[in-house]
């Protein structure tokens, strides 16, 4: 009964659009985060920076993220705070472009709303749930991993080495209609 009042809670936020990744983090930072000279980069892209939390990288990749599709420069800033792991593992950022398309990833760039949940730390890992609402009121949960890195150029930054899409209960995922 709990988990269905809670899921009909998240819903019915979601679908007033009252939160989004960017009005939550203006909400709790008056100021943009690419405003800030001390990590922003002249083109106005958050560089990694270890005055980011991992909260903080998440949300400003996931309002990137939702920028995508009016403003195709907005994928580097997403790409800016992938960890140096997941760049040799995704390829060049084109190859990155590329998995936004997939099924899988989609509801964080064609969506109506976002929730950024709070960090779970266990240092040097972090995990951030991100709640997605699409046009047609469907839910989609995504879990950001992040490290803190241990050396090179972001050493002590937090970046994100892996997004997993999590299908909400009684959603068929595209691995059920596969058959894998």
């Amino acid at each position: 009964m709990v988990r269905r009042f809670l899921a009909l809670a998240v819903l019915l936020v979601l679908a007033s659009g009252a939160f989004n990744a960017g009005a939550l983090w203006r909400h709790h930072h008056p100021r943009p985060l690419v405003e800030q000279a001390d990590f922003a980069t002249p083109d106005g892209q958050v560089s990694a920076t270890d005055l980011l939390d991992p909260r903080e990288v998440v949300c400003t990749q996931v309002a990137a993220l939702a920028e995508c599709q009016t403003n195709p420069d907005a994928l580097r800033q997403v790409y800016a705070l992938a960890a140096p792991a997941n760049k040799a593992a995704t390829g060049p950022i084109e190859r990155f472009a590329g998995m936004l398309v997939n099924p899988t990833y989609r509801p964080l760039v064609e969506r109506r709303s976002a929730i950024v949940g709070q960090a779970v730390v266990r240092e040097p890992w972090a995990t951030v749930t991100v709640t997605t609402m699409d046009h047609e009121h469907g839910l989609s949960v995504f879990h950001f991993y992040l490290e803190r890195q241990a050396e090179g150029p972001h050493a002590g930054s937090w970046m994100t080495y892996g997004v997993q899409g999590d299908p909400l209960p009684g959603q068929q995922t595209e691995r059920a209609v596969l058959g894998i």
